[in-house]
């Protein structure tokens, strides 16, 4: 039977602390209990750009627990975000499926849709601009060309910034809060109009579990690790059709 977990938005600093080791004893607690699968949906990492082998060195210990829930036959899918991206020959060398943009998969006789969320708001244009640009091949090959010893010091000055950014700025209003809900719960009404089930998100850093009335379909989007809740979920769809949302014990 299928028992999946599903993580996003951890938003982990490239330097040793408490969370990252609270994510490193999870990913034992998934082997343990025999996850089956493990959905990534971006942004686990303050910052992780290029295939460069000092990410392995920062964080060690949960690519080795990657790489042992992996031979263990769990598989785990890797949603790339808006912190981390083009890394796929780091991660896919531990075992784990890479994928950009949108990623559909079939459980238990489920349409299931699995994104990071950033292009639900296809009205951010800043943010799309943005977005194009770190996509950008001719970027990735500059910045692939990089010695690792020069991509480690300039990328890593700039993920402790963006750390220190993302936790100063990492709530926001009950007004944006209100809309940023209703726009997603807006994009997922429009993908169960096109069969998917069961829709899970991102990004937005807003929790939020919507059961479409009347249905069995629904949303799932498990905020951000920033607000100190430490979300994740597990789904076993034999079981209930809606995933349990848990607390990852610090």
């Amino acid at each position: 039977m299928a028992k999946i977990a599903v993580l996003s938005d951890l938003h982990l600093p490239n330097r040793a602390d408490d969370v990252n080791r609270l994510f490193a004893r999870l990913l034992e607690e998934f082997r343990a209990s025999h996850v089956t699968e493990l959905w990534l949906l971006g942004d686990i990492f303050d910052l992780f750009v290029g295939n460069f082998s000092f990410w392995k060195d920062l964080h060690r210990d949960i690519f080795e627990h990657f790489e042992r829930l992996s031979r263990m036959g769990c598989q785990i899918t890797y949603l790339e975000g808006n912190h981390d991206f083009r890394m796929n020959a780091v991660l896919e060398s531990l075992g784990l499926r890479v994928r950009d943009e949108v990623c559909h998969k079939t459980v238990s006789g489920l349409a299931c849709e699995l994104a990071h969320g950033d292009l639900v708001n296809t009205e951010d244009a800043a943010y799309l601009r943005w977005r194009a640009f770190t996509r950008n091949p001719w970027l990735h090959r500059v910045v692939g060309s990089f010695p690792s010893y020069l991509a480690e010091q300039l990328l890593l000055p700039m993920s402790e910034a963006i750390s220190r950014k993302s936790r100063k700025h990492s709530g926001v209003s009950p007004t944006q809060e209100t809309s940023l809900r209703d726009l997603y719960r807006a994009h997922a009404e429009a993908r169960f109009q096109e069969g998917v089930q069961a829709l899970f998100l991102g990004h937005c850093h807003i929790s939020d579990l919507y059961v479409r009335p009347g249905s069995k379909e629904f949303y799932l989007n498990l905020g951000t690790w920033l607000s100190g809740s430490y979300r994740y979920a597990l789904w076993e769809p034999e079981k209930n059709f809606l995933p349990e949302v848990l607390k990852a014990n610090g």
